[in-house]
């Protein structure tokens, strides 16, 4: 089994008197050859693309910056669909450097790849069928700041509406392997991050989420997840 995968990606953009015209423009091509133990079907060697057309205006007044767009977005699985998602990002300095107030309407194309999907799980079966996920609508609004000049933070609410949302389960022939299934589904994701800065170089962060679920079909879901990443530019 093997997978080919291609990105282009382009922008183009014009400032005007009062605001920022910019439209962003990708395709996406991406296709999975049939495994060896895969049975044939419709989705055997399907090729599948992903193209986005993204036209904002971007204004900045008075400290406040204001993003407003839409995404315009294609994908074809076995069916080509036609997708429109709102674009709105907003964010506002109560304290200059120190604490900011930020909300974000978005949605998009979440695309799952046998790339995608074995990076979140290693022990996904090769046979896996594939489907994007439509992030519907996502509605985000937090805060952002630093404690400091080396400690920073950000904490958020974000609720998503979700079809096609991949969940994994044990494979009935192979119990090692998992396969996939792919409900519609609502997440509310409770998010809160640190950074501490080392010096100009090094930077650390922890980051924690609580999630919770509403979807149509009940499965075992994390409702908790904890991360730590380490940076330093050489």
């Amino acid at each position: 089994m093997n997978e080919s995968d291609f990105i282009l990606k382009g922008f183009a953009g014009k400032d005007l008197e009062s605001f920022y015209l910019r439209t962003d423009v990708s395709f996406d091509y991406f296709k999975k050859s049939r495994s060896n133990f895969e049975g044939l079907s419709q989705y055997s060697d399907l090729s599948r693309h992903i193209i986005d057309v993204t036209p904002t205006l971007n204004f900045h007044k008075e400290k406040i910056d204001l993003v407003l767009g839409v995404d315009f977005a294609m994908d074809k699985n076995l069916e080509t669909n036609v997708h429109l998602f709102p674009k709105i990002d907003f964010k506002f300095p109560v304290a200059e450097n120190i604490l900011y107030l930020f909300a974000n309407v978005n949605g998009g194309i979440i695309k799952n790849s046998y790339r995608t999907v074995a990076d979140e799980n290693p022990f996904v079966s090769s046979a896996i069928q594939l489907k994007n996920t439509i992030n519907k609508l996502e509605l985000k609004g937090g805060i952002s700041g630093n404690f400091s000049s080396r400690v920073s933070f950000v904490g958020y609410v974000k609720y998503s509406t979700l079809g096609d949302m991949q969940l994994f389960y044990n494979d009935s022939l192979y119990t090692n392997k998992f396969d996939a299934a792919y409900v519609d589904g609502k997440v509310l994701d409770l998010h809160a991050e640190f950074s501490y800065h080392v010096g100009e170089k090094f930077l650390t962060t922890v980051l924690l989420d609580q999630y919770s679920y509403s979807m149509d079909c009940p499965k075992s879901m994390a409702s908790s997840e904890y991360r730590s990443d380490a940076e330093y530019e050489v």
